[in-house]
């Protein structure tokens, strides 16, 4: 009895980490100078890199990006481990030095005090390496896709498809 009561106090517990990482990390990424729709992409990536962390310590979905088994790891370590190193990755790619530091700064610190909260040990260490390999892998998914281009306004094609706006579409 004692043991599904701790599972499930660490799967809450992993949850809650997770929602408090979302927060850090819509944050952190507005710190950044990342538009909507960039801020949009790393938060994605922030949650696949997480996703395969927690697949690795209990394997319930395919993985996205990376596949590994660390039963023994620190379901916390591993979140904040991935979500930070996504977080550095993808800062660099947008916003000004100032920004980028000021964002460099609150993701550091954010994951300091995460850390220093789970308790010293093996499973830390192996939740820290676990995240940190997800975040890496979930960065090499998405390297590729042309996200770091130069940042180009959107621009409808003419006479594609009108605007609600458009008072022509309204006669």
């Amino acid at each position: 009895m004692f043991v599904a009561g701790l599972a499930v106090t660490t799967a809450a517990r992993a949850a809650d980490d997770v929602r408090a990482w979302n927060v850090h990390t819509l944050n952190t990424l507005a710190l950044s100078g990342q538009n909507n729709i960039v801020q949009t992409r790393s938060l994605a990536m922030v949650h696949v890199a997480i996703h395969d962390a927690l697949n690795a310590i209990e394997q319930r979905d395919e993985p996205y990006a990376f596949s590994f088994s660390a039963p023994v790891a620190s379901p916390e370590a591993a979140i904040t481990a991935a979500a930070h190193g996504v977080l550095l990755g993808v800062i660099s790619a947008f916003g000004t030095p100032a920004q980028q530091a000021a964002a460099i700064a609150a993701a550091n610190a954010t994951y300091a005090s995460s850390i220093a909260m789970i308790p010293e040990g093996p499973a830390r260490q192996e939740g820290i390496v676990v995240g940190a390999a997800a975040a890496a892998a979930a960065l090499a998914l998405r390297a590729g896709d042309g996200a770091l281009l130069a940042d180009i306004p959107y621009v409808p094609l003419e006479g594609s498809v009108s605007s609600p706006c458009d008072e022509r579409s309204h006669q």
